[in-house]
């Protein structure tokens, strides 16, 4: 039975002081993801289920199910004319498939049915996961240090292994940002944050390279660069710039102004994702996430996005990682 399934695309930046994802894959990442963890909110669950690391068209990758589990309430129905009393509740579990690129770093999603999870719900879940895995740990080395009689403390732990930090941003195309540019009137501010990398190279430009670049020097968490006109910035440059900043998803943007009644109009990242729909064969994670990273594979060789120049020391450790897990 073939299915459509909503396909999304972001950059997945995991930072550990310094460190990055690839520097705590077993001892955190993995077992985040592995692991059987429920991160609760109300009456709502939201869990990884089927996860495995494999490879997938040459890309190691974490594969896996999204579940937001949640119990619905119904206290009345509408018959015949009539509001009747009528309370019930039914479990309700939809789902999306998330394939995580360990070379790249992008997180690709495919949301599997109505009402599914969303990026910002898989987001929080992975980062509450993150951290319940990063205590675990250093729960572990203290244990160790102290059974082999060696003076250590929780708190120098925490500065040589710092607590995990991570931001998913979705990523956007050229034809996405136009269209959505178009619907201003006067576009007024526009806003770019730029967040931490991963390890890889970027190729946003020189501007945003140099920003960044000098980010990392001072040792700035955060850098924003902002431009106003009351009178409207010029939308075709705004474009231009705006796709080179979110190109790699490593700058969160907001843009500001009115549209064409007059009223004002917001937006960000979100609104202008790169996304489509594509048709599967069948609920398999595993067959899902191969259609998943072809329909990924074709945006980049179409080159409505692009990818980082992963380094040598990723490719190797990856490598590494690769042959325990065939040993």
């Amino acid at each position: 039975m073939k299915k459509d399934i909503a396909m999304e695309a972001a950059n997945f930046t995991l930072k550990f002081g310094g460190a990055n994802l690839l520097d705590y894959l077993e001892e955190i990442v993995l077992p985040a993801f592995l692991g059987e963890r429920v991160r609760r909110y109300a009456d709502t669950r939201y869990f990884f289920t089927n996860v495995t690391l494999t490879e997938i068209q040459g890309v190691v990758c974490l594969v896996g199910r999204f579940v937001k589990d949640v119990m619905l309430h119904s206290e009345q129905r509408f018959i015949k004319g009539e509001i009747v009393q009528d309370e019930r509740k039914m479990q309700s579990s939809p789902s999306a498939v998330f394939v995580l690129m360990l070379d790249t770093h992008r997180v690709i999603f495919g949301k599997e049915t109505k009402h599914p999870p969303t990026l910002q719900n898989f987001e929080g879940t992975a980062i509450r996961f993150l951290k319940d895995a990063h205590k675990e740990y250093i729960e572990r080395l203290y244990n160790e240090a102290d059974e082999e009689g060696r003076k250590i403390t929780k708190v120098g732990l925490l500065k040589e292994h710092p607590y995990p930090e991570l931001q998913v941003v979705p990523l956007s195309s050229e034809g996405d940002i136009n269209s959505f540019i178009k619907r201003f009137a006067k576009l007024q501010r526009v806003q770019y944050t730029f967040t931490p990398r991963n390890d890889e190279a970027d190729n946003a430009g020189f501007f945003f390279d140099s920003a960044q670049e000098q980010q990392a020097v001072v040792g700035s968490k955060t850098l924003t660069i902002t431009h106003t006109n009351k009178e409207g910035l010029d939308k075709s440059s705004v474009t231009e710039e705006v796709a080179a900043a979110t190109a790699q998803g490593n700058q969160v943007v907001k843009l500001t102004g009115l549209d064409k009644a007059g009223d004002k109009l917001n937006g960000d990242n979100a609104d202008f994702q790169i996304k489509k729909k594509i048709e599967v064969p069948g609920r398999r994670v595993e067959v899902i996430a191969d259609y998943l990273v072809h329909g990924f594979m074709d945006w980049v060789s179409n080159k409505l996005i692009k990818l980082p120049v992963v380094p040598k020391r990723s490719r190797e450790k990856l490598q590494q990682v690769k042959d325990s897990y065939e040993e």
